[in-house]
């Protein structure tokens, strides 16, 4: 027997204990770009008191070794997260100054919706949260 899920052949021994990997979804982007809810992230990332750099070292630790699996609540596709990333969505700028103004961003409430070229930063920070605080993350959809 086979797990649907996991793909990990299963036997008479261990298929009682086999317990599959989480899901995670991404939000899709009407969602993640709203007002409300990249408000709560960045209050959420700002409550964390991390800086720039120790957030961006906290989420890579947290994203690249996540054994669940994450998939796309459109497409229901699985995403499969690559070790730049993180990098790459930031546009390789290392200080990660955007964090800074985004976490303002929960500061100052009834902004307008989020850039669609910030979708790929948002997801990332979004994942990191479901990961690593999901009794909060369950908040954040409201």
């Amino acid at each position: 027997m086979i797990c649907p899920y996991c793909k990990t052949h299963l036997s008479a021994a261990n298929d009682q204990s086999h317990t599959p990997p989480r899901t995670l979804w991404l939000e899709e982007p009407d969602r993640l770009l709203s007002v409300s809810y990249s408000s709560r992230l960045a209050i959420v990332i700002a409550n964390l008191g991390l800086s720039r750099r120790a957030l961006a070292d906290d989420m890579a630790h947290h994203l690249y070794l996540y054994e669940g699996v994450i998939r796309n609540r459109a497409s229901g596709k699985v995403i499969m997260l690559d070790d730049e990333a993180i990098e790459r969505a930031f546009n390789n700028d290392g200080s990660f100054r955007w964090i800074s103004e985004f976490i303002r961003r929960g500061e100052r409430p009834g902004q307008r919706r989020m850039q669609e070229r910030t979708f790929e930063r948002l997801a990332l920070l979004d994942l990191y949260i479901k990961i690593k605080h999901p009794a909060i993350a369950r908040h954040l959809a409201r």
